[in-house]
């Protein structure tokens, strides 16, 4: 049998069966956002794409859980933002260095884990890379609430000291003056505190002229204001440059650990999408275990065999539905009185079709099969429009024109009350030609 060439099913068919909120069905699931970005991008194609890896990842998955595996990706992160920062020149902070170090570990342990699985879940296990070398550096520098430890570099842990040492001196030297007899009588309280940056003394307003210093800030009500005495300014000034010092190795730490972030971009890009598979794949598998999903199998010989087949979207009770045709049945009428569930039927076996032809699992009883088919078409709803002075029949015609005219062998057309909206009788003629080109 010839392969036919892949396509793409017709959005607006996909459009009119409600596909994007049967895909949010599937994205809701996800516990990670690319997983549900790509969720939401899964479309049904013909003989191709990646349907069958889908398949074989979401059956291999339920067999690994039937033996006690079930890996997941919980505390992976997505790191594309950072990512992408990196590769623009940006620095990373602590908490981002965090996040992709977490996610590492994640991508070791679940590429352990999918060593246990079927032949699809090694391979996509084996695609993953650990990056221990990146790893292993960011939590040696950062520690995991995201702060820089003292170890991140030889100078760090020595500046840090120098640091403190200052603040010591300068904090000494202040609270001595708070409870001298020079000063106390002129503060607000004998403590000592920080305005912008620097340490001072709160001075009362009326009797800032004795003591002799830099001011700083002062109170909304103006009854304090807040100096730094003269006699501690170089202390302040040298533990000024001791920040300065360590938020310069703080920076060039933050930046070296981003330039070998982004020296392994590729490979960090690679793990999330390898990780949003899985977890598409994860949640495939929860959504079909709560909803009953199964995996239909291929009409080989172009039969479509339904069995308790339900509509995805509706919520239960369901009455499930069975429905064969054979290679030889090329058109089904269904007739019926109103809300007798034709529309419904329509709808349903263009979702379990496309569905099927996305990778996905089907509302469908084991021993269902649905056939290889091309593309898919669908005429469901009122198609009336005020703008382009369409009614409800000529809008029906415009939409049967655009599939007669796209339409090849092999696809599925579905048509809602095909001939509706006119006469009864030319509408059933007009009906009844159309259904003959098709």
């Amino acid at each position: 049998m010839s392969r036919r060439p892949e396509r793409r099913y017709d959005e607006r068919s996909l459009e009119r069966l409600e596909w994007a909120a049967l895909v949010e069905i599937v994205a809701a699931s996800c516990a990670f956002a690319p997983s549900r970005a790509l969720a939401r991008t899964l479309r049904p194609t013909s003989n191709g794409g990646n349907v069958a890896e889908l398949r074989a990842l979401g059956r291999e998955l339920a067999e690994l859980r039937r033996d006690g595996g079930d890996p997941h990706i919980g505390g992976a992160s997505d790191l594309a933002p950072a990512v992408e920062r990196a590769a623009k020149g940006g620095s990373l902070d602590g908490a981002a260095l965090v996040s992709v170090a977490e996610t590492l570990r994640v991508v070791e342990r679940v590429a352990g884990e999918l060593v246990e699985g079927g032949e699809h879940l090694r391979a996509l296990g084996a695609a993953f890379a650990p990056l221990r070398s990146l790893r292993a550096a960011i939590e040696r520098a950062i520690a995991q609430e995201g702060t820089i430890n003292d170890v991140a570099s030889p100078l760090l842990g020595g500046l840090r000291a120098m640091q403190r040492s200052s603040v010591e001196r300068l904090r000494a030297r202040l609270e001595t003056l708070a409870h001298a007899k020079s000063f106390s009588p002129y503060l607000q309280e004998p403590i000592v505190t920080m305005r912008n940056g620097r340490y001072v003394l709160p001075v009362r307003a009326e009797w800032k002229s004795r003591v002799p210093g830099i001011v700083h800030d002062s109170s909304s009500t103006g009854q304090t204001v807040w100096i730094e005495p003269l006699e501690v300014v170089e202390l302040g000034n040298a533990v000024r440059e001791a920040e300065a010092a360590v938020a310069a190795e703080e920076s060039r730490i933050l930046g070296a650990l981003t330039a070998l972030v982004e020296s392994e971009a590729t490979a960090l890009r690679s793990n999330g999408d390898l990780l949003a598979k899985l977890d598409l794949t994860r949640a495939v598998a929860d959504v079909a275990g709560e909803r009953s999903w199964n995996y239909a199998g291929d009409g080989a010989d172009g039969s479509l065999h339904l069995e308790g087949a339900r509509h995805p979207l509706l919520q239960p009770p369901v009455v499930p539905m069975d429905l064969h045709l054979s290679v030889d049945e090329r058109a089904l009428v269904i007739t019926g009185p109103n809300t007798g569930g034709k529309t419904v039927v329509l709808k349903a076996v263009g979702l379990l079709t496309a569905m099927h032809h996305a990778g996905l699992p089907i509302p469908s009883g084991p021993g269902s099969w649905i056939p290889v088919t091309g593309g898919l078409w669908a005429d469901i709803g009122d198609d009336q429009s005020i703008a382009q002075s369409l009614s409800t029949f000529s809008g029906h015609l415009v939409s049967i024109q655009r599939i007669l005219a796209g339409a090849a062998s092999g696809d599925v057309v579905l048509l809602d009350e095909a001939g509706a909206g006119t006469d009864p009788a030319e509408g059933a003629a007009l009906a009844t030609a159309i259904i003959e080109e098709l």
